[in-house]
């Protein structure tokens, strides 16, 4: 049988292995003025996750050093946050935002990490409260936004 001070040791072993392991996660590389680098200094390319608290918060893709590719980011529970693409380093494409019960609270799109294109928002109720429209960050278009009671007011940009 094993004694109180076997199961005490291993336990403390166990979790100290654990913190150590998932603080490691988050040290394989350096991260300096927005690019990736390994512990030698050469640039990172791969899959990435980053994790804070022993919850994955990111899954991330970088290429040559920059965020390139699919970008997860997840509630503590696991579930999607927001999930989009970067190019060389910059927001490009759509991206979703979604709320901590798994509704869709966002579509955005970016252009070289600039608001690009259209914008919708919905609130927590799933009621559409915002169209919007960028061209290079600049708002233009016609903007719908609709208040707590449905009613639809539009401002011209």
């Amino acid at each position: 049988m094993l004694s109180k001070m076997t199961i005490k040791s291993t336990l403390i072993l166990l979790i100290l292995t654990v913190s150590t392991s998932l603080f490691a996660q988050n040290q394989d590389f350096i991260i300096e003025n927005g690019k990736y680098f390994n512990v030698n200094g050469t640039l990172f390319s791969g899959q990435y996750a980053e994790y804070v608290d022993g919850y994955k918060t990111s899954e991330l893709t970088v290429e040559n050093g920059l965020l390139s590719g699919s970008a997860m980011y997840f509630f503590p529970d696991g579930s999607t946050k927001e999930m989009g693409q970067f190019n060389n380093g910059k927001r490009n494409g759509e991206w979703l935002q979604y709320s901590a019960t798994g509704d869709l609270s966002s579509v955005a799109s970016f252009r070289n990490d600039q608001k690009h294109g259209k914008w919708v928002v919905w609130d927590q109720n799933g009621n559409k409260r915002f169209e919007m429209y960028y061209t290079d960050g600049v708002k233009v278009g016609i903007w719908k936004m609709w208040d707590a009671d449905g009613n639809l007011t539009t401002k011209t940009f």
